[in-house]
């Protein structure tokens, strides 16, 4: 019946977006600001593609020490793992792994491996465009305008797209800059994927100024998540 005092430092971690659910009622306030003090936002493991890799090769590499096996990821395995959504993140991970390597055929698995015992693939997004944060709306985006250039090639998009400011400050600087990526900065081979005739670069020309806007978007996509998107509509 005595109080007494404590030096204690309090860590905490949570799934759900608890400022939006305590405004709902969800979560008490006053405990949520008093919990705040310092923020650090982790994102999904399905965000963070280098990471999958590294924690795919931690985990098969402390499997081989535990069971004296000398099993190695392919490089198209490795990549195949980008194209799950990993919904229970690490520990998920950790489980497929093991199962890789008991199922696996022969010292080195496979992409076909990982198709027939790895996870769930990525979904497309269940939400509306309007609900989606602005870096993931314009990730979401790339992916889009990427998976068009790789199947339009050089036969040019098609000239009926809407132009209003969503088209002029967003989708076409991103559609330039992201054809520019894919062939290396090649002004010519990208005009030709996009319509059939060479950008011109040039300064004070509008194609030189929406690829300098694509490049202040750029920072905004996650390019693992771009990889991510794609592969799961395939």
């Amino acid at each position: 019946d005595t109080p007494r005092k404590a030096d204690v430092r309090v860590i905490s971690a949570t799934h759900r977006d608890l400022p939006a659910f305590a405004a709902a009622g969800g979560f008490r306030e006053d405990l949520y600001y008093r919990l705040s003090a310092v923020t650090i936002h982790l994102p999904a493991l399905r965000e963070r593609g280098d990471d999958i890799k590294l924690l795919a090769r931690h985990f098969l590499e402390r499997w081989n020490r535990q069971h004296s096996t000398r099993q190695q990821w392919t490089d198209d395995a490795l990549a195949a793992l980008l194209k799950y959504s990993w919904p229970g993140n690490v520990r998920e991970l950790q489980h497929v792994v093991t199962r890789l390597a008991i199922f696996a055929d022969g010292p080195q698995i496979t992409a076909e491996d990982v198709e027939r015992w790895g996870g769930r693939p990525v979904p497309p997004p269940q939400q509306s465009l309007r609900q989606l944060s602005t870096p993931h709306l314009i990730t979401h985006l790339a992916a889009v305008l990427d998976e068009l250039i790789d199947r339009v090639g050089a036969g040019g998009l098609p000239s009926d797209l809407p132009v209003d400011r969503l088209h002029e400050d967003l989708l076409y600087p991103m559609l330039i800059g992201r054809a520019l990526r894919a062939t290396d900065d090649n002004a010519s081979k990208a005009g030709e994927v996009i319509r059939g005739s060479k950008l011109d670069l040039s300064e004070s020309k509008p194609d030189r100024r929406r690829k300098d806007q694509y490049s202040q978007l750029a920072d905004l996509i996650d390019e693992s998540l771009v990889e991510q998107l794609r592969g799961g509509r395939r």
